[in-house]
């Protein structure tokens, strides 16, 4: 369910992520595929590759598992980035996932998960971005990646920027709030 399709200008590849939408609707896994070339035909290929959404912690003994629900993509000189909205028992996460891009197009598939915001269902209490959107950015010098979504009160614009350790791992530095 929920594909979204990026071109990437800088590795020449077309990337599809999509979630599985399973009968318990719980624990679903996130799907991506990466082409094996940037121009489209009969006989195209690509690598399919799939993780599972739960990279949280979460309580195992509630009566389900969290489910990811509208996943974002974006692409950028050093990742996929891709965002949604995970729908648990006793909360909301808004959550991000980096790929390290590199490594897929190696047909490794390193995953980093990031909280961008919760609405927690149990105390009420709410904070950062409500779906985080996986930034696209075709400059090959760029140093960062980003997530950008709504603020849970509707008033303002969220921007989270990532930058990289010398393991090349994602590390949240910033979240801004625009008015």
């Amino acid at each position: 369910s929920d594909p979204h399709i990026r071109y990437d200008r800088l590795s020449k590849r077309w990337f599809v992520v999509a979630i599985e939408v399973n009968p318990l609707f719980e624990n679903n896994l996130i799907f991506l595929a990466v082409s094996d070339v940037g121009k489209i035909t009969s006989s195209s290929s690509f690598t399919f590759h799939s993780c599972n959404s739960s990279l949280f912690p979460y309580d195992p003994s509630a009566p389900y598992a969290p489910f990811l629900d509208y996943p974002t993509l974006g692409v950028d000189r050093n990742a996929v980035v891709i965002g949604g909205n995970q729908f648990g028992y006793d909360s909301l996460t808004n959550v991000g996932y980096v790929i390290d891009k590199n490594k897929l197009l190696h047909g490794k598939l390193i995953v980093y998960p990031f909280e961008l915001g919760v609405y927690n269902f149990i105390n009420g209490t709410v904070g950062g971005m409500y779906t985080p959107q996986g930034v696209t950015n075709d400059d090959g010098t760029a140093k960062n990646s980003f997530f950008t979504g709504i603020t849970y009160f509707h008033d303002g614009l969220v921007i989270a920027k990532l930058r990289y350790n010398e393991k090349h791992e994602p590390i949240l530095t910033a979240e801004y709030t625009v008015p």
